[in-house]
């Protein structure tokens, strides 16, 4: 399966997908509190919030850190969680009042301990909701409580209404339902408030039920009407008299929930199956239904869609970030090594000692060596020619041996890159060869130390790694010197070396993670600690600007970087079979 693994990183741009077929369960046994999920949000931090019937738990994409009455949960029936929009998180529990995540406490704030929340009164049919241009609202049977910066703002005693928006003369519009006298149906009005006083106010939609389910977000009314099967949306709220626009989700079926994530709003029906809508043009974008009773549903900031059950756990259905070259089914090989591209076709080295070739509608096998297993270790490309390069030789166009003259063998390699145009420089297990790529001769060799990994700098320096460190080669004096003093881990063995093309050295050690220097100066070490999938590196290469791509047994580190007067900052994506890899071992990657 490394083929395929290291294929969808060349091609990842190229062949990304939208829709992944199957799903991933977290339940109690990767750490959830509970099976029974009710929804989710993203903070800030990137941090999953799930809300369950037995506490409220952070996943940061590894592991699940519960929270429950011990800490600060007015109960642990969470039903609802809400990301303000300055970043702090809000939680409904059953029939309690409010309270949200203090992060430098690390726990909740509760009606104990902050007595604006004990002023939230009623405790029936409690909902929560953000608010448009900032804060969230909790409204119940007492009416609505709009808190901003934690703090309690408004609460004007209006029975079921909702904000659409403040606007620039510090007024408000306030939707609202009323129930008719002796009916079993409401109306819904829109409130124009002043000093939070309505001073004026238009009927929207007569006869909606007697309790017609609202939210509103960007500017918008949304109202779900389960009687009449439809959503309706009103925009463009440019007087007080009404809004300009209204339009309609027709629902395919009955449906007992709805909600929204980013960018999408959904409704789960009857038939537990999931109608996802693009929020801004109300076409209907998706819908997911399988072996499971959904609860709800949110879209993170990748596209991963999290799926909340009533007895299966968390889902995730992960955005396809990656695509596969597919092998004939009869391929027995797909165990690969090394990978590059030549002419719009991918050619791939496995252990068996051939080169596959596929693309462009073309698939073929190039035995370079009988011998097994013969791992073609590189492969580059040169004056259009392919050299391959393992322990049993370098061979020019998969027939051609580079011969190790005057000795009567062929020269061997463990790994090479391009120096320029006329030269190439191979590592082995002892020494450097330096080959013209334009006659395919062996003209210098230099007895050194075993080469694991190279690169160059612009200037013409190579770093090198070897079992016992990191080292630099001068070529103009063809000397190499060790730089153990730069780094403490530049003694160990070295994995990868890669520089990219701002001049950044990177050096991924075999267990110790990565170093990144510029001129000789280490600027970070990055480990497991800081993010990366594994301290064990195998592979690291440039990407686009201010990116490298680390490969490892367990899968990929995708690290975006920024250097600004002297500091230092990046964030770090890992990739995984979750995510699209066919395999979780990269060697190599282009």
């Amino acid at each position: 399966m490394r083929l395929t693994c290291t294929l969808l990183i060349i091609l990842m741009v190229q062949l990304a997908r939208s829709q992944p077929a199957g799903y991933t369960a977290y339940t109690v046994k990767d750490g959830l509190p509970s099976n029974q999920v009710y929804q989710c949000a993203e903070d800030n931090d990137g941090f999953l919030w799930v809300a369950t019937d037995a506490g409220i738990a952070r996943f940061d994409g590894k592991y699940f850190q519960v929270f429950t009455i011990q800490q600060g949960l007015p109960d642990n029936e969470v039903l609802h969680v809400v990301k303000d929009t300055d970043g702090t998180i809000w939680v409904n529990c059953l029939r309690q009042s409010p309270a949200y995540f203090d992060a430098q406490k690390n726990r909740f704030i509760n009606a104990r301990e902050d007595t604006s929340l004990a002023k939230v009164s009623g405790t029936s049919n409690m909902h929560l909701l953000p608010v448009p241009g900032g804060g969230v609202m909790y409204f119940n049977e007492s009416g609505s409580f709009v808190f901003r910066n934690r703090k309690l703002v408004d609460h004007g005693g209006r029975t079921h209404q909702l904000f659409i928006r403040t606007r620039n003369d510090g007024s408000q519009l306030v939707a609202g339902s009323v129930l008719r006298p002796g009916k079993q149906e409401a109306d819904l009005w829109l409130y124009h408030y002043r000093n939070r006083r309505a001073t004026d106010s238009v009927i929207l939609k007569q006869s909606f039920g007697r309790f017609p389910y609202y939210s509103s977000g960007g500017g918008r009314l949304h109202v779900f009407s389960m009687r009449s099967g439809k959503a309706y949306v009103y925009s463009d709220f440019s007087n007080a008299s009404g809004p300009d626009r209204i339009d309609s989700i027709t629902i395919p079926e009955p449906y007992f929930s709805f909600s929204f994530a980013p960018g999408v709003v959904f409704l789960v029906s009857d038939s537990a199956t999931i109608y996802v809508f693009d929020q801004q043009t109300l076409q209907p974008l998706y819908t997911i239904k399988g072996d499971f009773l959904p609860n709800g549903f949110y879209l993170d900031r990748k596209g991963n869609q999290w799926i909340g059950t009533v007895d299966k756990g968390l889902l995730v259905r992960r955005k396809q970030q990656l695509g596969q070259v597919k092998l004939p089914a009869n391929y027995s090989r797909a165990n690969f090594f090394s990978v590059t591209r030549r002419n719009g076709a991918l050619l791939a080295g496995n252990y068996y000692g051939s080169v596959v070739e596929t693309g462009n509608g073309l698939f073929k096998e190039h035995l370079v060596t009988k011998k097994t297993p013969s791992r073609i270790r590189k492969i580059l490309i040169a004056h259009n020619k392919v050299f391959t390069i393992s322990e049993d030789g370098v061979y020019i166009n998969y027939t051609i041996p580079v011969m190790n003259t005057p000795n009567p063998d062929v020269a061997k390699g463990k790994t090479g890159m391009v120096y320029n145009d006329s030269l190439l420089v191979i590592g082995s297990f002892s020494s450097f060869l330096f080959i013209d790529s334009r006659s395919g001769k062996l003209v210098e060799t230099h007895r050194y130390k075993r080469v694991t990994c190279l690169d160059r700098t612009a200037g013409g320096v190579i770093y090198f790694g070897s079992t016992d460190g990191l080292y630099r080669f001068h070529m103009a004096s063809r000397s190499f010197e060790s730089l153990a003093k730069l780094h403490v881990t530049f003694n160990e063995r070295i994995s990868a070396v890669a520089v990219t093309p701002d001049q950044l050295v990177w050096v991924a050690t075999s267990g110790n993670g990565i170093v990144v220097m510029r001129n000789d100066t280490p600027l970070a070490h990055i480990t497991t600690r800081d993010g990366i999938i594994s301290n064990g590196g195998r592979s690291i290469t440039a990407g686009q600007v201010g990116q490298v791509w680390l490969g490892t047994a367990v899968g990929l580190s995708m690290i975006r970087y920024k250097e600004t007067n002297g500091e230092f900052d990046y964030s770090i994506q890992n990739l995984t079979v979750n995510d699209g890899l066919a395999g979780n071992e990269v060697n190599e990657m282009f």
